[in-house]
């Protein structure tokens, strides 16, 4: 992070009022399990860094990812609507009839 004049970041915000969380902190702010989170973060699938071997995160750039995954969400959610619906459940509906007729064989 670079500061500027004044000690401040590019937002006006000083470095120390940019909250960092801890893995534990994240989980909660987002209500996910810490296993999920670090998942994705030892996957770089979302903003983290490490601090001596642990990771961190800074609210922000947590708060940015989660407005990028609701934008990708709802891109999605009008791709889903202009394809063939019927064409994705009867391959998701045959992939399950075809997993249960191995379990009971």
């Amino acid at each position: 992070m670079k500061l500027h004049e004044g000690g401040t970041c590019g937002g006006g915000m000083t470095a120390r009022q940019q909250a960092i969380f801890t893995l534990d902190e994240l989980a909660t702010y987002l209500k996910v399990g810490k296993r999920t989170l670090y998942r994705l973060a030892a996957h770089g699938e979302i903003p983290a860094f490490k601090v001596g071997g642990t990771w961190r995160f800074r609210q922000s750039e947590i708060d940015r990812w989660i407005n990028d995954q609701i934008q990708a969400g709802r891109k999605k959610g009008v791709i889903r609507t202009d394809e063939q619906p019927k064409l994705a459940e009867h391959s998701v509906s045959s992939g399950r009839a075809v997993r249960h007729r191995r379990q009971t064989e």
